[in-house]
């Protein structure tokens, strides 16, 4: 694992939807995932992103560093979601998917960022893979794509 914030979870245990890590990883930090969690893709996009912890929240208040935290099963879905203007993003196995925000305010600024990093009208900022066996592997950092894409989203105001 490239990034260390990947590999912050203080009981060292992981959770997939599919029992194997993929682009969808929960990192606990207690032996359950009925406590707190973060999403090892998220963190390490939020922490690369060198936004303001605060600019980003999971699906709990955060009350701890390290975040965005999460709660819930490993099969559900995990939002990041910019503090700002509401828009979202979370890690798919394609690459990104994002969420508008619902103000209309923040409509042009939210276009204008996608339009920039190449999102799709679906959304998704699609990161090339290959296949090797069944798995499909990513061949650019998605890391690196998502912090890039965050970092511009909060600079705009978002």
């Amino acid at each position: 694992v490239r990034y260390p914030e990947m590999r912050s979870g203080r009981s060292g245990i992981y959770a997939s939807p599919t029992g194997s890590l993929g682009y969808s990883v929960c990192m606990l930090d207690k032996k359950a995932m009925s406590s707190y969690y973060r999403d090892a893709y998220l963190s390490a996009i939020r922490q690369q992103s060198g936004v303001r912890e605060a600019a980003v929240q999971g699906a709990v208040a955060q009350h701890w560093s390290g975040g965005p935290w999460f709660t819930g099963y490993e099969t559900e879905a995990r939002w990041m979601r910019l503090e700002a203007s509401g828009a979202e993003m979370r890690c798919v196995d394609d690459g990104l998917q994002l969420r508008a925000p619902d103000a209309e305010a923040h409509a042009e600024a939210f276009a204008r960022v996608c339009a920039e990093h190449g999102v799709g009208p679906d959304l998704r900022v699609a990161v090339s893979q290959v296949t090797v066996g069944e798995r499909r592997l990513d061949t650019e950092d998605r890391v690196q794509l998502g912090a890039a894409l965050l970092r511009d989203l909060v600079d705009a105001g978002l």
